[in-house]
């Protein structure tokens, strides 16, 4: 396989998945009895499973959301005196220590199994199959290692397609406006299972004919475990809060 180049969108929409399958053997590896790889990977390991939103103790706020969406990777924050947890910075991180550990950045990664479809701007979100990894008892710690560099590759070239949907459309100036999306995938935990949530919030860009016109808001997502099946939603917003409040009474 080619190095990893996430200036690439044909090679990141060829080797793009979703992270799950990484946290799901992750997790294996960090509860492992004696884990096979050494600690700088099951400290990375770590941090990467503690961004995900924990089902099992309470559904999460909106505190909660926010902070899961900050982290997702997908936005660029700025720059800050604390060390970045978000999912890109531990993502890279961890595909640092794993070609360290292998020897060179020449490593070929385990190419991953079924993909899900590339995230595409104005597609509607589709929950992936949920991921509960089981340990492989024969599997050396170099072989864990390219396994987790391949799937680590992978989740590195979907977040790269998710910054590219989520970005303006290059449009004519007399064109109709576009409207401005995000799109984040956050990782959850329900019972032993990693899902994905697919989330989406779209906003009416402004209208240079029709200024008066009332800016609208959108989310969509989905989501997807055994015990649920694929679940979303569709949320649409016109107008100013307080145009609401009647309803809301």
């Amino acid at each position: 396989a080619p190095t990893l180049n996430l200036a690439d969108p044909a090679q990141a929409a060829a080797r793009q998945d979703s992270a799950a399958p990484l946290l799901a053997k992750l997790a294996t590896i960090v509860t492992a009895t004696m884990p096979s790889l050494p600690g700088p990977v099951i400290e990375l390991a770590l941090k990467l499973l503690a961004n995900r939103v924990d089902l099992n103790r309470a559904a999460p706020d909106a505190k909660t959301l926010e902070a899961a969406v900050m982290k997702a990777g997908v936005l660029l924050t700025p720059p800050s005196r604390e060390p970045a947890t978000d999912s890109r910075t531990g993502l890279l991180a961890l595909r640092s220590t794993l070609l360290a550990f292998l020897g060179g950045d020449n490593v070929p990664p385990v190419a991953t199994g079924e993909r899900p479809a590339p995230p595409i701007k104005g597609e509607p979100p589709r929950a992936p199959t949920p991921q509960a990894a089981l340990p492989d008892p024969s599997a050396d710690a170099q072989d864990t290692a390219r396994t987790l560099l391949g799937q680590t590759d992978a989740a590195l070239s979907r977040l790269k397609l998710l910054q590219s949907a989520s970005q303006p459309a290059d449009i004519r100036a007399d064109a109709p406006a576009p409207r401005n999306e995000l799109r984040v995938e956050i990782p959850m935990l329900l019972g032993a299972e990693t899902g994905i949530l697919q989330l989406m919030v779209e906003r009416d860009a402004r209208h240079k004919r029709e200024p008066e016109r009332q800016r609208g808001w959108r989310m969509r997502f989905a989501m997807n475990f055994s015990a649920t099946g694929e679940v979303g939603a569709d949320i649409a917003l016109l107008g100013w809060v307080r145009n609401l409040v009647g309803f809301y009474d």
